[in-house]
């Protein structure tokens, strides 16, 4: 049985529920019991961090982003926090009430603090 096309990046057991975060960028929520896949949630980044509370999927992904899903089924969830790397940062500066950071993914952004 494959669940992943990849490594496992993240797992957790709540709700009754077993979710995996795979280096394939899905997101797999699991019968505990049967480890049949119930759902799949497709990403644009490595999951590293998942947490169900009340229904509502929490998701720290690679990138650095923050994503909540209303639900283990929904497709598209609400950003939280978003990030612009892959890996690295290359730079960051701070001028008034703005913070500007550079990273791998070749772009510069400005953050208002």
């Amino acid at each position: 049985m494959t669940i992943h096309k990849s490594w496992v990046q993240t797992i957790n057991y709540c709700e009754n529920k077993l979710i995996t975060g795979g280096a394939d960028c899905v997101i797999n929520v699991l019968n505990p019991e049967t480890l049949a896949v119930i759902s799949c949630i497709n990403c644009v980044s490595t999951p590293r961090a998942i947490d169900l509370k009340d229904g509502k999927l929490l998701v720290g992904f690679r990138n650095g982003s923050i994503v909540e899903y209303p639900n283990t089924t929904a497709m598209q969830g609400k950003v939280l926090m978003n990030s612009h790397c892959n890996g690295e940062v290359w730079g960051l500066d701070l001028l008034d009430n703005v913070v500007m950071t550079s990273a791998d993914d070749n772009r510069v952004c400005l953050w208002n603090t």
